[in-house]
């Protein structure tokens, strides 16, 4: 190998080379860091991230001119149904509650049906659901996570208490069925709730030609308008409407992500710094021989930035392998409680680059600035 080649340096120093390069790959905290933050809308992303099959329609408020104001919409609502979802029903629109890897319980929504007719026509245009799930009154279906979240299992009745306090059914409910579907999902028949929501249905399933669910969803939404304009004080809620309100209510965790991005970049571009300034000083007399051979600044710089870079690339490459542990480790503990890491964070890719940015471009400039003070006629 060359001298001059940017590996020889780390070959011949690899103790220092190595401390250097893991120093580098801190920087790949601010990934673990995305996924962590990210969680809360990954949950609502599996569920949610994906046309609409339905809307509803229900009151943002317990006023009773709101109230009125349903109830109005309800003798109207079949003259603003689509053709190809023209279903509608009411249900009650529950909230649930579930454990995060953050440590607190957060909320989704879910349908309870008042007849058993309902459900079964959801499950029939629907395929969410298993089609062999049937539900009579006073049982619901889980999602495994859910379940695991709970801690239930098939066969136990739930009920509101002090001692559990995860969702409201109106009577005690027993689980029927826990299947295997993606997100925190319930679905359950129950008489004993009311019906405070109007549900519109796609009329049938999207293996029906012309029935695909991109033509239902566009159908549901060219609706959303026009019922928000004549009933201003009732919300319609699609998937898409639903996704922006989390992705709003989410947004400060973006920006949170951002400022420890940024953080850690300077923190992290002041020490690798220094380190690379202890460690370049002891090569004062290896680039002043260099400028004194005649290697131009072009080459020098080249092997400046190339050694910084490849050190750099190990130790990003260090840092994805042990976040990549750490995240499997997590999810082989927690799986159990229905809490893991669903997928990859982008946004903490996007972070963990912006922060390498910040760290390795100074270290580069200011590698370089420091060279060219070197000379061998001072050594």
């Amino acid at each position: 190998m060359r001298p001059f080649a940017p590996l020889s340096y780390i070959k011949s120093n690899r103790a220092r080379s190595a401390v250097l390069a893991v120093m580098l790959g801190f920087t790949a905290i601010c990934f673990l860091a995305g996924m962590y933050i990210e969680h809360q809308l990954t949950v609502y992303e599996l569920s949610y991230d994906k046309p609409s099959d339905y809307l509803m329609v229900y009151a943002g408020s317990n006023s009773m001119e709101i109230q009125y104001e349903l109830s109005d919409f309800g003798e109207v609502c079949e003259d603003y149904v689509p053709d190809k979802a023209d279903t509608v029903m009411g249900i009650c629109r529950t909230g649930i509650s579930y454990k995060t890897i953050m440590g607190y319980d957060n909320s989704t929504n879910t349908i309870l049906f008042r007849k058993v007719e309902d459900f079964e026509e959801f499950n029939r245009v629907m395929n969410d659901i298993p089609d062999d799930v049937v539900l009579s009154d006073g049982e619901i279906m889980l999602s495994r996570t859910l379940a695991d979240n709970w801690g239930v299992k098939e066969g136990d009745v739930l009920e509101y208490s002090e001692d559990w306090d995860k969702a409201y059914f109106g009577s005690p409910v027993t689980i029927k069925a826990i299947v295997d579907v993606p997100g925190m999902v319930l679905y359950g028949v129950s008489s004993e709730v009311g019906g405070d929501t109007i549900l519109i249905l796609r009329s049938e399933p999207d293996n029906v030609p012309g029935y695909d669910k991109e033509t239902i969803n566009d159908d549901l939404e060219s609706i959303v308008a026009k019922i928000n304009a004549d009933f201003p004080d009732l919300k319609v809620q699609t998937n898409y409407s639903w996704m922006s309100e989390i992705r709003s209510q989410l947004s400060m965790f973006t920006y949170i992500l951002i400022a420890i991005s940024a953080i850690i970049g300077i923190v992290l571009a002041v020490t690798v710094n220094a380190a690379f300034s202890a460690a370049y000083e002891k090569r004062k007399y290896e680039f002043s021989i260099y400028k004194a051979i005649g290697f131009s600044r072009g080459q020098i710089f080249g092997k400046v930035a190339g050694e910084v870079l490849l050190l750099d690339l190990f130790g990003l490459i260090a840092g994805g392998i042990t976040c990549l542990m750490v995240i499997l480790i997590t999810n082989y503990i927690l799986r159990p409680e229905g809490i893991y890491f669903f997928k990859v964070s982008v946004n903490g890719i996007l972070a963990t680059i912006g922060c390498n940015l910040m760290v390795v471009i100074p270290t580069i400039l200011l590698n370089m600035k420091r060279v060219r003070r070197y000379d061998v006629t001072v050594y």
